[in-house]
């Protein structure tokens, strides 16, 4: 399969459509590591080298968001052809991989273990080996779960930032405790769980979902949006003008 690739600062983000993406992510020779890139995500990474280093050794990375796609567009003239936000992008994911056996870690303690039993209805294709909330003291507290868990897939939500660079950290014991696909999944697990409320379908569809975020949680995602959104954008800006 070919793709373009469309370089954002230090990273190359491919072309995907889903079904090309969801291709990619299912081929089983290989482990692999997925990380959803946009906005914010570039925002932290360009301060923080280590996350960066992060992002650069993922496997598989996936544009999710306007921002990102506004980027693509002032640097090649091109817009990614779907928005592949690992909250719709997931779900498509599990449908396609049964028989595999997956554990979450991240958000509280009930979520986590609310999501399991969610997911054991909407998909029982899927086997389920156990949750852990994300607040823990010691990464060997998490990492000891895992390893007496053996999933094919990690599906780690505890925020940009800490969730890639816990699997980043950890990828070679990972391995080892047989996890096969590490997913980064941002805030997939309380949007499942409705702890955190989704725009409806429309707004999606508008691309607004942002907007209708930053309506729920104005205080948390004020800075995201009209601080790091404006800097994102002036620096895809100076991007261009360097060549």
């Amino acid at each position: 399969m070919k793709s373009n690739f469309f370089t954002l600062f230090s990273l190359s983000v491919p072309h995907y459509t889903k079904k090309e993406a969801l291709e990619e992510v299912k081929k089983w020779e290989k482990e692999k590591r997925l990380f959803f890139l946009n906005a914010h995500s570039m925002m932290q990474l360009r301060k923080n080298k280590e996350l960066l280093f992060a992002f650069n050794q993922a496997e598989c990375l996936l544009n999710d968001g306007l921002g990102i796609d506004i980027g693509a567009k002032i640097l090649t003239g091109k817009t990614f052809s779907e928005n592949l936000n690992g909250t719709d992008f997931l779900p498509g994911l599990l449908e396609e991989l049964p028989g595999k056996s997956i554990f979450f870690l991240g958000s509280t303690k009930e979520e986590a273990e609310k999501l399991e039993r969610l997911c054991q209805k909407k998909w029982p294709q899927i086997v389920y080996r156990g949750a852990f909330h994300g607040y823990f003291t010691s990464d060997e507290e998490a990492l000891k779960c895992i390893q007496e868990a053996k999933p094919d897939i990690l599906l780690v939500g505890m925020g940009v930032g800490k969730q890639e660079l816990f699997i980043d950290t950890h990828w070679e014991r990972l391995k080892k405790y047989g996890v096969h696909l590490a997913i980064g999944a941002g805030a997939w697990i309380d949007f499942m769980t409705q702890a955190v409320p989704r725009a409806p379908k429309l707004v999606r569809a508008l691309r607004l979902e942002w907007l209708y975020r930053f309506w729920i949680e104005p205080k948390r995602l004020c800075m995201r949006y009209f601080i790091e959104g404006p800097q994102f954008l002036s620096l895809v800006i100076k991007e261009k003008w360097r060549g």
